[in-house]
């Protein structure tokens, strides 16, 4: 189904990204990675309403590039831990760490419904997109 299509994409351009970016950030800053990730993410899912209407394929692509931006996320925090977090605290803060990504999502899943009712369904995607790129702003600082 289209749907399932839709959904499988981003894993596929998750799963393609991970070695890709093991490598990366062996050879750059953590801090660039997770920012351009993050932009790209923000961006692509600002435009996934729009792509939506342009078709199938488009949304499939635009999908797939979530998911790799998105792979940046796990390599990326535990590459941070690695480096700066004193060996005996980095099982607490990953699990700092992975219990702010659970309460994200919750989050979204809480304010998505509101949204859509408010705005109908590409606010989500906007909106949701503004913020990644504003914390990119703020991460970069």
């Amino acid at each position: 189904s289209v749907k399932g299509a839709v959904s499988s994409v981003f894993s596929v351009g998750y799963t393609l990204a991970l070695l890709p970016l093991g490598v990366a950030l062996q050879l750059s800053s953590p801090k660039t990675i997770m920012a351009g990730g993050v932009l790209a993410w923000s961006a692509l899912t600002v435009a996934s309403p729009e792509a939506a209407h342009a078709g199938v394929p488009v949304l499939l692509a635009t999908r797939m590039g979530v998911g790799a931006a998105e792979a940046v996320v796990v390599p990326t925090v535990q590459t941070f831990v690695a480096r700066w977090i004193p060996r005996p605290r980095r099982s607490t803060a990953l699990s700092l760490l992975s219990s702010c990504f659970s309460f994200g999502t919750i989050s979204a899943l809480v304010l998505a419904p509101r949204l859509v009712a408010a705005a109908g369904w590409p606010s989500v995607f906007h909106a949701f997109g503004l913020l990644g790129t504003g914390w990119v702003g703020v991460w970069l600082l």
